[in-house]
């Protein structure tokens, strides 16, 4: 059933943003509102941001607009100054010629053409409107209103093109999906399992900051599932893959005919690219040679946030100095061992390690090892990390959804790496082992991702101050830390996700059976009774 669109209005758009549509027409340029905007007006949300696509050049637009810069090599385009706000003018595309033949990654898109070229090599249907603020006309050359209509998300052009040009918008269409409730298109979803392979190609920068969006945008539960349903999660984090239960699709059998349908597509076709038809192949891992024509990274306005190498602060040693005060507090209950025996591999758990062993064989047994080092190799270790990955996930996305500012990045980065942690942070376990099991765990996920060296300093503090927070010696001592506050909303968003006595359970080591109850009071020391005072002295 399709459904009805909301109309455009003026009072919906951003009048900053029209501004910059009606000079560019009044200097002689084509100016459109283009892409998500227009897709979210039309479905009645209220866009983030407004962009605008024209037929003037960066510089003609810099001349324009004198509270404006150029930005961008691999893109080049200009942002427009409204105080704060920015305004992203682009000029239209054409589909970019490759330099190298028989590689699909586009590393270089600043071919500039026509309105409609840059309609079609756009990257999905929903994503191609245009909308011209004088006539108030939706242009629609790629049948995009069809789509919002169907509610789908769907490739301009052939996805097992469209795909290995740029494999982040396997990424983009999960985020899409997730964030509106569409669907992906069938044939867009199965080209996106069989290339999925190829994300370990793309820019790690490109990838990193849009992990960070998904988490951002208040729907990363939905969004994580969705990876891990089309296997891209197994290339992208492997460990939290491993850890998760077999996608709905396996179970449900809807994966087999799309892997069928990419072995019917036969040999590879003389006009083909090699390294687009070699990814076709199911459980492909990712081309070789295309790492050479990986793409630039994006730019970021702090230089700080770039990754360079920092030396470990004061708050290393700190954290380290308070073994010692460990020795003092009450030891934790010493967990059950389980007596249950690990069940029999069912056909969706086999599916499952088919999926795991089609990335690179040695990221999966980085990540067996890891999770062995971690203690939730078990499978009922496994099965308890899982209701912990999405319970926080849950607990972000009710944050963000809350109009609450979005956490840091490293805050971000720890939502889906500490409950990996869980066993590491428990009472009974030395700090020092604490360090150097979270130690390993960052830095075999930080060098995937290529996280910035202090977002992974900062990162392993606040997942290690966990265990310490519940407790009033070590917690005064966190408190002049700069990592404090941090810690404590990652804190925050694991309570709200287990609430205060199942997680206070969860760190000392014991099950909690029952309804949760409310958190634990600190015993007060008592003072002896004096037996040597008698009655007060009669004047």
């Amino acid at each position: 059933m399709t459904q009805r669109l909301h109309p455009i209005t003026v009072d919906r758009i951003d009048a900053d943003a029209a501004k910059v549509v009606r000079r560019l027409g009044q200097h002689g340029h084509q100016a459109f509102l283009v892409g998500g905007c227009v897709r979210d007006l039309l479905l009645g949300h209220a866009p983030k941001d407004f962009d605008v696509a024209t037929s003037a050049t960066p510089e003609q637009i810099r001349r324009v607009f004198r509270n404006s810069r150029i930005i961008g090599r691999r893109f080049r385009l200009a942002h427009v100054f409204f105080g704060s706000k920015v305004i992203e003018t682009a000029t239209f595309r054409s589909t970019p010629e490759q330099p190298n033949e028989g590689v699909p990654l586009i590393w270089q898109d600043n071919q500039f053409g026509t309105a409609e070229e840059d309609a079609l090599r756009r990257d999905f249907t929903v994503n191609g409107l245009f909308y011209d603020v004088a006539s108030g006309k939706i242009i629609d050359v790629v049948d995009g209103l069809s789509d919002l209509r169907a509610r789908l998300v769907r490739t301009i052009g052939d996805p097992d093109v469209r795909f290995p040009e740029d494999p982040v918008r396997i990424i983009r269409a999960v985020k899409f999906a997730a964030r509106l409730g569409l669907a992906i298109e069938p044939l867009t979803r199965a080209a996106a399992v069989r290339h999925r392979g190829l994300l370990a190609a793309c820019s790690v920068a490109r990838v990193l900051e849009e992990l960070y969006r998904l988490l951002r945008g208040g729907s990363a539960t939905k969004t994580f599932q969705l990876l891990h349903e089309l296997g891209a999660l197994a290339v992208l984090m492997p460990e939290l893959a491993a850890v998760l239960p077999p996608p709905a699709l396996f179970e449900a059998g809807t994966l087999a005919p799309a892997l069928r349908a990419g072995r019917r597509l036969g040999p590879p076709r003389a006009d083909a690219p090699t390294a687009a038809v070699g990814a076709v192949a199911p459980l492909a891992p990712a081309a070789p040679g295309l790492d050479e024509w990986e793409a630039e990274p994006a730019e970021v306005d702090d230089p700080a946030a770039e990754g360079e190498d920092a030396a470990p602060g004061e708050d290393d040693l700190a954290l380290r100095s308070l073994a010692a005060e460990e020795a003092s507090a009450e030891p934790g209950a010493t967990p059950t061992p389980e007596d249950q025996a690990a069940p029999a591999l069912s056909a969706a758990q086999q599916a499952l390690e088919q999926l795991l062993a089609a990335t690179d064989i040695d990221e999966r047994a980085l990540a067996e090892q890891l999770l062995e080092l971690l203690g939730v190799a078990d499978p009922i270790e496994r099965q308890r990390t899982a209701e912990l990955v999405w319970q926080q996930l849950e607990a972000l996305d009710q944050l963000v959804q809350q109009g609450a500012p979005p956490p840091a990045d490293p805050v971000l980065l720890a939502v889906l790496l500490c409950p990996l942690a869980r066993r590491s942070l428990r009472r009974e376990l030395r700090l020092g082992a604490t360090v150097e099991q979270v130690d390993a765990l960052v830095h075999v996920v930080g060098q995937r991702l290529h996280v910035a060296r202090k977002h992974r300093e900062r990162l392993r503090l606040i997942i290690v101050a966990q265990r310490r927070l519940e407790r009033a010696r070590t917690r005064g001592s966190l408190v002049q830390r700069g990592y404090f506050a941090e810690a404590q909303q990652l804190q925050q968003l694991r309570r709200a996700a287990l609430g205060e006595s199942a997680l206070d359970a969860e760190e000392a080591g014991v099950e909690v059976e029952g309804a949760p109850r409310a958190g634990r009071r600190r015993r007060r020391r008592r003072s002896p009774r004096r037996t040597d005072v008698g009655p007060p002295a009669e004047g």
